[in-house]
């Protein structure tokens, strides 16, 4: 990004949040290069899934989950990541993957529709590999719809990945899996502060609301059991 684009950049979030939001964004993205430095990774953008092939009403952008707002995740869920399984839904370039694997869950598993992301998230996970505690991580390629859980997934992902019918045909595939499983399982939401996902998984009566957490940008993390 050249110093025109930087400067426009600067220019746009002052007139639309002022100082102090033009400076927490600034912040924000020192935030993020740090981390993306730290494990050789490269993750960051809001792009439409259009952008990577996915021509679906349905699906959401693609924006990463920002790094603290998964430790504030994390420190709320209170497990222990070495007996659970975490299965991320939309995984996108493979930031959450990253973060959970170097949080040391048992396996991590990505769900990603587009291949193209796929294979930046391949790409991504080989780089980070050296700086992450799990070593078993695994990626699909495919429609979450059609995704089968393994019996031992315990954490469930999603960064507002999408909504619709085929929400509703995942949330029945996880429905189905939960009545069998042999433990709890736990369903994370990150979300911003309106979205159809939302309204949509409050309606489940299957689930229990167990905490909701507020994150960055006024979005919002909602932690749900069965």
């Amino acid at each position: 990004m050249n110093v025109a684009t930087v400067l426009r950049h600067i220019d746009e979030h002052i007139r639309a949040e002022g100082v102090q939001g033009t400076v927490r964004w600034m912040l924000k993205r020192a935030q993020w290069r740090f981390h993306e430095r730290r494990f050789g990774i490269r993750t960051e953008g809001v792009i439409p899934m259009s952008a990577f092939g996915i021509d679906n009403d349905e699906a959401g952008e693609y924006q990463p989950t920002d790094y603290t707002d998964f430790a504030t995740i994390m420190r709320a869920l209170g497990i222990e990541p070495s007996r659970h399984v975490f299965v991320d839904y939309g995984s996108g370039m493979g930031r959450v993957m990253v973060l959970a694997a170097k949080y040391g869950f048992r396996r991590v598993i990505g769900v990603e529709h587009s291949a193209e992301l796929v294979e930046i998230a391949k790409t991504n996970i080989a780089r980070a590999q050296a700086k992450l505690k799990c070593r078993n991580i695994e990626m699909i390629a495919g429609d979450a719809t059609e995704y089968e859980l393994p019996k031992d997934a315990s954490v469930l992902y999603f960064n507002n990945s999408f909504h619709g019918e085929s929400l509703e045909r995942v949330l029945a595939k996880i429905r189905a899996f939960a009545e069998n499983a042999s433990g709890p399982v736990l369903i994370v939401c990150n979300l911003p502060s309106r979205s159809p996902f939302e309204d949509q998984i409050r309606r489940q009566s299957w689930i229990e609301l167990k905490q909701e957490l507020t994150l960055n940008d006024r979005r919002r993390g909602l932690i749900f059991t069965r």
